[in-house]
């Protein structure tokens, strides 16, 4: 080859390696833009998260008196659970690259954050719109998702799996818990069964004890302590929002709960009608009906037998 040619190819490679440096700079630019712009909000601030449920339905979750609960379609709690794993990750975002600077819409629809496919999420801090981006499909890996900012041109890809945490049904969304107590402030429990009451669980100072109309027993501590754990945190794996009551008859038994203040608490349990395998739940007279299968009332329904400590003779 001759010596003019190498020095071409000289040139050639060393105007290669400039290009590749600029658009590796520029490339570092414009993450850091975006990621400053996803980190740089303060979580504490925001105070509504308007998208999609799974169900295709407008949710909106509404940071209320300190409290998120969902503001539409319905007005309920929200699963304060699922709203921490959200601002986690609005706090986190950082941007592995750019996918693509232009605007294409081929390239939207190839990453589904085009209008269509794509997921919308809309973040207000002190009611005012601080962040509107569309959530697209997952990458290959798993653990990463392509996101737009609308109103701008760039895809990124995203190092974090968003799937999980951002797009979930309207029931997803809502808090289970059905009963939330302080193990340490329970004083009784009583169990009916045919609107007769079965028995009753007492603490004794510190020590938990059994009775019913005619005697008293020492409880089985281990059993005992199972029984306040499902209790003090029992969650629903469902709602029923029908209208009328026509599914609660003759509960199959009842449970009411003192506080050492005195405060009571009923929790009726009722079978369906209709599946065997399904229950429901409600707290007080005109609470939320819950619903749930039988595995999860079997840890709370319980005997004096269950319960209490067996005295060999």
């Amino acid at each position: 080859m001759k010596r003019s040619n190498w020095i071409l190819l000289l040139i050639i490679c060393i105007l290669a390696v400039v290009v590749y440096l600029n658009n590796r700079e520029e490339l570092k630019t414009e993450s850091n833009t975006i990621k400053t712009s996803f980190i740089g909000l303060d979580t504490a601030k925001i105070d509504e998260i308007r998208m999609k449920t799974t169900e295709g339905e407008m949710l909106k979750l509404l940071k209320d008196n300190g409290e998120w609960v969902i503001s539409e379609p319905i007005r309920y709690k929200a699963n304060e659970n699922f709203i921490a794993s959200i601002l986690k990750q609005i706090h986190g975002f950082t941007i592995e690259s750019m996918i693509s600077k232009g605007g294409s819409p081929d390239i939207y629809e190839k990453f589904e954050v085009d209008s269509l496919s794509g997921f919308n999420v809309e973040i207000y801090t002190t009611e005012k719109l601080a962040a509107d981006f569309v959530i697209g499909k997952i990458a290959d890996s798993y653990r990463h998702t392509y996101i737009k900012e609308n109103g701008k041109d760039p895809v990124y890809l995203l190092k974090e799996n968003l799937t999980y945490t951002f797009k979930k049904s309207l029931n997803d969304w809502r808090d289970k818990t059905i009963l939330s107590f302080n193990k340490d402030l329970l004083d009784k429990i009583e169990y009916y069964r045919d609107e007769l009451k079965d028995f009753t669980l007492f603490k004794e100072d510190t020590v938990w004890k059994l009775k019913n109309e005619t005697d008293t027993y020492d409880g089985k501590m281990g059993s005992v302590n199972s029984l306040l754990a499902n209790l003090i945190n029992l969650k629903a794996n469902g709602f029923y929002d029908e209208e009328g009551t026509d599914i609660l008859k003759n509960p199959i038994f009842e449970i009411k709960i003192f506080d050492v203040s005195g405060k009571e608490t009923l929790l009726s349990i009722y079978q369906s009608e209709e599946d065997e395998n399904l229950v429901y739940l409600r707290k007080d007279e005109k609470g939320q009906i819950f619903t749930g299968n039988k595995s999860l009332i079997r840890n709370i329904d319980k005997t004096l037998d269950d319960l209490k400590e067996n005295v060999e003779n």
